[in-house]
């Protein structure tokens, strides 16, 4: 008799469990945000590429189109040297002194050699600013991270979902504005006369400025800091450490430590964590940044995905690279004399 009521129980409980958790509300005006920040990244990443050969021809006059692509290739490699360099620094700066002052930083950097490469007269000028256009911005490993934290497991797919749509549309707009707004004097009579006779590629350069600021703009009102201070403490000498829980041994403190190999690992995972005693007696665990990369970079799932990842973006840049210096030489040498807003199109 007294099993009727606990089965009762039991299966409301299973009933319970099935019943789908609820999405929490996606924080809107951050994710937006986060979006911009990565559209005004994609659209100035990709908005060079259909402009790099008529900038290149215009600084080697006495070249030929067919000749064009091996230092059209520095040009376009140069920015992915930068970023290669800058994310590692990004992100130890997104730990240590935040997210959003992280993402600034990278903004205003991006602003500054974008029209340092706008403004180019030599082809080793616009090297250098095409390499520190990479270098000053990390900000696409942060602001992943940021939504990360931003969100949790009921909406990150949504709010991931929402930057899919915006990278697609973004890399859909930036060879358009660079093909379209390069060499302005050439192709708008209201354009000629200025400032763009002598930068004929400062305009589409202008735009993605614009794009920066009003994504500057977006991350002081709208983005909150996501980095937890509560989590972290300032050792003594203003490096950041994460909080650990006190280590205890692996094995059973009532059985005797019979096993001398136990007591050897158990004290190497102490000298391993280097625990520090703060101020107010916290215990905290300094790891090497070394430490923790090394550990990433022998997760295997972790760079099974960072491998895709990279085939994948190798083939989407070699694409973007190798189209405009097929498209712009002539018939017949197997192209189609295209001029950029052709490309563009």
């Amino acid at each position: 008799m007294g099993s009727g009521p606990a089965s009762v129980d039991a299966g409301g409980a299973s009933d319970a469990a099935t019943v789908p958790k609820k999405a929490t509300p996606l924080p809107w005006m951050a994710v937006l945000t986060c979006g911009f920040i990565l559209a005004s990244n994609y659209v100035s990443m990709v908005m060079v590429f259909p402009l790099i050969p008529f900038m290149v021809a215009d600084f080697f006059p006495e070249m030929a189109k067919e000749e064009l692509g091996y230092k059209v290739g520095f040009l376009g490699s140069v920015y992915f040297i930068g970023t290669f360099c800058a994310s590692i620094i990004f992100g130890w700066l997104a730990d240590v002194y935040g997210r959003k002052i992280t993402m600034m930083l990278g903004i205003i950097g991006t602003i500054c050699a974008i029209l340092l490469f706008g403004m180019s007269e030599t082809f080793y000028v616009a090297l250098i600013a095409r390499f520190l256009w990479g270098l000053l911005n990390g900000n696409l490993g942060v602001v992943k991270t940021t939504l990360t934290e931003l969100c949790d497991d009921s909406n990150q797919a949504a709010a991931f979902a929402i930057l899919g749509v915006n990278g697609g549309v973004s890399r859909s707009i930036g060879p358009s504005i660079g093909s379209f707004l390069s060499q302005p004097a050439l192709k708008y009579e209201s354009f000629k006369g200025g400032i763009f006779d002598s930068y004929p590629y400062l305009l589409p350069c202008l735009v993605c400025v614009g794009i920066g600021l009003v994504s500057l703009i977006m991350i002081v009102y709208f983005l909150p800091e996501t980095l937890n201070a509560k989590n972290s403490a300032k050792g003594p000498t203003g490096s950041s450490y994460s909080k650990v829980e006190p280590i205890t041994p692996k094995h059973d403190s009532a059985e005797p430590d019979s096993d001398d190999d136990d007591d050897d690992d158990d004290d190497a995972d102490v000298e391993s964590a280097a625990v520090l005693t703060g101020p107010k007696g916290v215990s905290k665990a300094k790891i090497s940044g070394f430490a923790r990369l090394r550990e990433v970079v022998c997760t295997r799932n972790i760079m099974i995905c960072t491998t895709l990842y990279a085939v994948v973006g190798m083939i989407g840049i070699v694409v973007d690279e190798i189209f405009p210096l097929w498209t712009l030489t002539p018939p017949e040498s197997g192209g189609f004399n295209f001029t950029s807003s052709d490309i563009g199109l």
